[in-house]
């Protein structure tokens, strides 16, 4: 029997991935690690578990988001981090319509 799980999810894009990595066969886990930065802390959208990724949906690449993005890379380097921008995001609705 398949068990469903519930996520709360903080947007349209957030979901339109989730659907995207799903069809996929991507396996993902929702905020699970909350990374801690020189003053602050980083909590990546997505852990894609067999790529062994870190993957931040982000409509908008504005200040405080990005320098985040920016040193938890730099913190820690054995870890892979990806911007899921807009563009991608466009990408992949077109392919959930096709």
């Amino acid at each position: 029997k398949e068990q469903t799980t519930w996520v709360h999810l903080r947007s349209l894009m957030e979901l339109s991935y989730v659907r995207w990595l799903d069809i996929n066969s991507i396996r993902w886990k929702y905020e699970p690690r909350l990374f801690q930065l020189s003053e602050n802390k980083y909590l990546p959208d997505f852990y894609l578990i067999d790529l062994n990724e870190w993957h931040e949906v982000k409509g908008r690449w504005m200040g405080k988001s990005k320098i985040k993005f920016e040193e938890v890379q730099e913190l820690y380097p054995n870890e892979t981090f990806k911007l899921i921008d807009i563009k991608k995001i466009k990408e992949i609705r077109k392919q959930l319509e096709e």
